[in-house]
């Protein structure tokens, strides 16, 4: 998505109150002046209750992600320049944020990131404050060289669109499920996925809002064969979702806890439609994945899986449609009757990759990726950029 859930851990969900004001710490950074190139967007404040996920347009128009209010927001953040892989390679970049905000790294929860897709800057969603009774979101903004802005939301160019038939806010028995109303999102075409929980009958719930935003937005219950629980469900939601293209075919690839990998088709994917995936991989129990990243690169197509509790896994991505659909009937032989042990995998195979500690991953350009790292021995959170494919860091 690590003690936080992909995009913010199962302890401190339940906690997320966004405060409007930041009247404890500093004020936000004015983004650079730069006309509205949105005529859909209007000017205004962003009240966000939560910040949970992260994704970018391919034309910089920024997303958020907010469970609480059961809301997407689209955002122009003015941003500006271009980074270099190397100028984003920043240690400490948890202490740098928290100096800031005003707080130290033991108050912050890094719930996701995501990268600019013009000028490379990394922005993430911290939470600032552990305490009972909430925290305060901000989106963070990191340039070259290190440089930490927050991006103001009390004057911005937005929109919202509010996803129907989320848990009731008030129910505390449900609490867990109105914080995984948003569990990630990607942009395919001129719509944005949203993947989540809802209080629907297949409570796993793919949103799919058009843009511009117009008001309407279409539901879509997931089901998939979950292989370390070896039968189907429909309760838990996509703890990370990626779009893949292959033969003219528009797929999203979904990851669940414990942790099946899902392949479904988007021309599936219609409103009211309860659709069934082909399950195509089990990466091991006891886990959730925070980030899938699908990219191509020297002839050959990838697919990273980072995962809250192991290294990263990379598969083979040339033609993840022909994979075959695993069921409790090719269930290895050695497990049947058995529960699979955390360290048991079947379907596709994988390499892991030779990194730990990867809080979260994004693409950076056509020859990097960036991965916020924590090192194990002197629990510095680094920003570093990793060459693609083997993503070795430099």
């Amino acid at each position: 998505m690590v003690g936080f859930r992909t995009k913010m851990g199962w302890a401190q969900l339940a906690a997320i109150v966004l405060l409007l004001s930041v009247s404890a710490g500093p004020m936000p950074a004015s983004a650079p002046a730069q006309v509205a190139r949105y005529a859909w967007l209007h000017a205004g404040s962003v009240q966000l209750t939560s910040a949970d996920v992260l994704t970018f347009a391919p034309d910089g128009l920024l997303f958020v992600g907010d469970s609480r209010a059961s809301t997407v927001y689209a955002l122009d953040v003015r941003d500006s320049g271009k980074a270099a892989p190397s100028d984003m390679r920043v240690p400490d970049i948890d202490d740098r944020i928290a100096a800031r905000l005003g707080t130290t790294t033991r108050d912050l929860i890094f719930a996701d990131m995501a990268v600019h897709p013009i000028t490379h800057h990394v922005y993430f969603a911290v939470v600032r404050g552990r305490q009972s009774n909430g925290g305060t979101p901000f989106i963070v903004r990191v340039s070259n060289g290190g440089a930490i802005d927050v991006v103001d939301l009390s004057d911005v160019n937005f929109a919202k669109a509010e996803l129907p038939h989320a848990a009731p806010a008030d129910d505390a028995s449900d609490a867990e499920g109105r914080n995984w109303t948003i569990s990630d999102m990607a942009v395919i075409g001129k719509e944005i996925f949203v993947a989540g929980f809802s209080n629907e009958e297949f409570s796993s719930t793919l949103r799919r809002v058009a843009l511009p935003f117009d008001g309407k937005v279409a539901s879509v219950g997931l089901r998939m064969f979950h292989t370390h629980h070896g039968k189907f469900e429909t309760a838990s939601p996509a703890s990370a979702i990626t779009p893949y293209r292959v033969n003219g075919h528009d797929f999203l690839i979904a990851a669940y806890g414990c942790t099946p990998l899902v392949l479904f088709p988007v021309e599936e994917l219609r409103d009211g439609a309860r659709v069934t995936g082909r399950t195509i991989a089990e990466l091991g129990a006891g886990q959730h994945v925070i980030d899938l990243l699908a990219f191509d690169t020297d002839g050959r197509r990838y697919l990273v899986a980072n995962n809250s509790r192991r290294s990263m896994q990379m598969l083979d991505a040339a033609d993840l449609s022909a994979a075959p659909a695993l069921s409790e009937a090719d269930r290895p032989a050695m497990t049947k009757g058995k529960p699979l042990g955390s360290w048991y995998h079947w379907g596709l195979p994988f390499g892991v990759v030779a990194i730990d500690g990867t809080l979260h991953l994004a693409d950076f350009d056509a020859d990097n990726a960036i991965a916020a790292q924590r090192d194990i021995q002197t629990g510095e959170l680094n920003l570093r950029p990793l060459p693609k494919p083997l993503l070795w860091g430099q």
